[in-house]
């Protein structure tokens, strides 16, 4: 081979090797985004402290998405819950209504009948995002998953399914109210926020004096939120003080409530009377036969009715006399 052969030679394989460090170069510029997003990946998935690189997910945006749902499936709580926070930020600089957060809520209603615990906890918390979107997939789904965690086993589930009960389009609002005797006190909370107060468009949930009993919760959070729905509904002071004693476990309470109708002139007891005349306890419904005749109430037709086919014999003679003395 003559010597320019072979500089002609050396000219080619430098030529060649120049253009694969330029190909190279020119792939690794295209596809610095990509390399960037799968190396923060793969930090995210096995770091202790996530909170940087949240961020930095955050920063990258709608891309990111499909590389973190699977994470979603992962028994591993810490995992799942900082994925959430990731998908909670993008929810944040997105609308309910952008094309974006309907993709996003779309795909994370369609993976969570295969998620881990630990993720359809998280799903049921980042469909709260969406209230006030009018797609009917995200309406539909929405009210499927809520349907799904109102009676689930986990606390977080059932409170995020009371909370995504409350937007009105998933008309779920009567599936709240079994709650109001859930063994949470954080539900039983949430569930008295949502039921208490009068809903204009719906009715009651629950009527005013079914909602006394609430006066006695274990939880006392959940006895204060029931006062302030009872004021809302119109109950004065001295309302809920009876209201709190006619409702007592305690029969003593209960004939204790009989003696302050008998003596508060101000407060109509007619209402009053008519639930203690149907008490359990026999000496309660007794008493409210003679604290009517006494305040001479008009309350013939239910004294003809204890008189005929009260359980107690005893009292069925006292609601004969009481009725007999009106006569």
């Amino acid at each position: 081979m003559t010597q320019g052969s072979r500089r002609s030679r050396w000219k080619w394989i430098a030529g060649s090797l120049l253009g694969i460090v330029v190909l190279v170069g020119v792939g690794a510029f295209t596809q610095r985004e990509r390399i960037s997003r799968y190396l923060t990946i793969g930090q995210f998935e096995k770091a202790t402290d996530r909170a940087a690189l949240i961020e930095t997910l955050v920063q990258m945006g709608e891309p990111v998405v499909a590389d973190l749902l699977p994470m979603l499936k992962r028994d591993d709580a810490e995992l799942c819950t900082a994925t959430g926070q990731v998908f909670a930020k993008l929810f944040d600089t997105w609308t309910p209504k952008d094309p974006r957060s309907v993709q996003l809520a779309t795909e994370l209603l369609n993976g969570f009948p295969t998620d881990s615990v630990a993720g359809q906890k998280i799903v049921a918390v980042l469909m709260l995002n969406m209230r006030g979107c009018t797609e009917s997939q995200i309406v539909d789904g929405c009210r499927s998953l809520a349907e799904i965690s109102l009676k689930s086993g986990e606390v977080e589930m059932r409170l995020a399914g009371v909370q995504l009960a409350m937007w009105h389009e998933l008309k779920l609002s009567s599936q709240v109210v079994p709650l109001m005797r859930d063994t949470s006190p954080e539900v039983r909370r949430s569930a008295m926020l949502f039921v208490g107060p009068r809903s204009e468009g719906d009715g009651d949930l629950i009527s005013t004096e079914d909602l006394l009993a609430w006066l006695h919760d274990a939880d006392a959070e959940v006895r204060r939120l029931c006062e302030m729905s009872l004021r809302s509904r119109g109950l004065r002071e001295d309302d809920i003080r009876f209201g709190r004693r006619l409702t007592n476990p305690n029969p003593q309470e209960r004939l204790a409530l009989l003696l302050d109708l008998g003596q508060a002139d101000a407060i109509d007891p007619t209402a009053w009377l008519e639930r203690l005349s149907h008490d359990p306890v026999s000496a309660v419904r007794a008493s409210a036969a003679r604290v009517a005749s006494e305040r001479r109430i008009e309350f013939d037709g239910r004294l003809d009715e204890m008189s005929a086919s009260d359980p107690d014999a005893t009292v069925r003679a006292i609601a004969k006399y009481y009725r007999g003395l009106q006569k």
